[in-house]
């Protein structure tokens, strides 16, 4: 997996070409932005991980975008909140996983 670091986030790119980017809100937790979650998910984001430092990632997925709602329940995720009408279409679904060791 190819790394890239600058001053304001960490940029992550799998050797499926999915890129995963994590923009620090705090010393301990991130957004994570991702182009498409895969089904390998799981494993890319084990790495990510090891090599980020963070222990909480928090993921926005709209609500009209069930597929990647279950890709992200499946890599872990777990919905802590809504964000209503943030959306053309609707809500924004807040998603996010706690590491303890992360």
């Amino acid at each position: 997996m190819e790394k890239q670091v600058n001053e304001t986030s960490i940029a992550y790119k799998a050797d499926d070409g999915t890129v995963y980017l994590i923009t620090p809100i705090t010393p301990v937790a991130g957004v994570l932005g991702v182009t498409g979650i895969p089904a390998e998910a799981k494993k890319d984001l084990n790495y990510i991980w090891e090599d980020s430092g963070v222990s909480k990632l928090i993921l926005f997925i709209p609500q009209e975008q069930p597929e990647y709602i279950k890709a992200a329940r499946s890599a872990g995720f777990k919905q802590e909140g809504r964000l209503k009408k943030a959306t053309l279409e609707g809500d924004l679904l807040v998603f996010g996983q706690y590491r303890k060791d992360g």
